[in-house]
């Protein structure tokens, strides 16, 4: 029987558990160990474990497979810790937000005769009480192996991935970051950005009375333990920066297209936008490909002076009526 040691008994950690003690009793022992002991014993009682283990190299020492579903936070001090009890030909797998800050800490901290691979299930839930054991049934699950990773250690991890229900892809990490940043990070950013915008204002008393669902569903996030949202931010800083200066520039032409007199046109540029955003996530909910979406063409900085100075309208009439080949001087 395959030892299988979880840290971190969160939703992931506990589901992960919880589904192969339910689906491959005879193939996987689970034990799980936690810093935070009430979530340990929570785990427990809800039976994600066959065993646990009250200290960390008590239960990594035996463990074939060394699952890590922590923070991004403690991750390092983690692999520091483990380094010294982790048995020769054990895999170490990630499944955190970030995977190129943490790839090279694991080849840096830990013995060479272990293996280790960063992956990520493409799945929602927070609390070990939304763990049915079926939360990985038909998900996506990307593995970012670097070069150096052992064969049989990755191979292992897909193993397991798909005794999970789940289906394995590959991805550099590189890629993994850049598109968690985008997917999970930007509205970490998005809710807390929002949320203070509203909140800062000497108004946010009478504010507060106008909020609806639309508004929880946006500010969600930012319910989220600050020390959780923080690790997972600054661990993916530079990509994360990538994606709010794209942010920016969405903002920025969204306030362009609103000062411009043909905002309320149905064939401007606003309606246009608003129309590319409304089917691209109808695309995405219905697992639809993406169509390419591009920019509507928008006023350059002369063209917004301009307008301030004689009109927007009739601007587009001068620009319409300027004669092309003089554009270039």
């Amino acid at each position: 029987m395959e030892q299988i040691t979880i840290i971190g008994l969160g939703y992931i950690g506990s589901s992960i558990g919880y589904t192969l003690r339910l689906n491959h009793s005879k193939r996987y022992e689970v034990v799980g160990f936690d810093y935070e002991s009430g979530i340990q014993q929570k785990a427990d009682k809800t039976g994600a474990l066959d065993k646990s283990e009250w200290s960390m190299p008590a239960a990594v020492k035996d463990a074939d497979k060394i699952v890590i579903a922590t923070p991004v936070g403690a991750v390092r001090s983690l692999l520091e810790d483990m380094a010294a009890h982790v048995k020769p030909g054990a895999v170490v797998i990630d499944t955190t937000t970030t995977a190129a800050d943490i790839t090279k800490w694991a080849e840096e901290l830990l013995p060479r005769s272990v293996g280790f691979v960063s992956t990520y299930p493409l799945v929602s839930g927070r609390s070990i009480e939304d763990a049915t054991g079926a939360e990985f049934d038909g998900a996506r699950w990307a593995a970012a192996p670097s070069s150096t990773a052992p064969q049989e250690a990755v191979r292992g991890t897909i193993r397991l991935i798909e005794d999970l229900g789940a289906t394995a892809f590959f991805i550099s990490v590189e890629e993994h970051d850049s598109y968690i940043a985008a997917a999970s990070n930007l509205p970490i950013i998005v809710s807390n950005a929002m949320m203070l915008t509203a909140a800062r204002s000497p108004s946010w008393r009478e504010i507060s009375k106008f909020t609806t669902e639309q508004f929880g569903d946006t500010s969600s996030a930012a319910a989220i333990n600050p020390d959780t949202n923080i690790g997972a931010l600054t661990a993916n800083a530079e990509m994360t920066i990538h994606w709010i200066e794209q942010m920016i520039i969405e903002l920025n032409d969204f306030r362009t297209m609103l000062v411009s007199d043909d905002r309320a046109d149905p064939d401007g540029p606003l309606a246009e936008t608003m129309n590319q955003a409304w089917e691209a996530r109808l695309r995405w909910e219905n697992n639809i490909a993406p169509a390419d979406i591009h920019r509507p063409d928008l006023p350059t900085s002369g063209d917004m002076m301009l307008g301030m100075l004689v009109g927007f309208r009739v601007a587009e009439k001068l620009k319409a009526s300027r004669n092309p080949k003089y554009d270039q001087y």
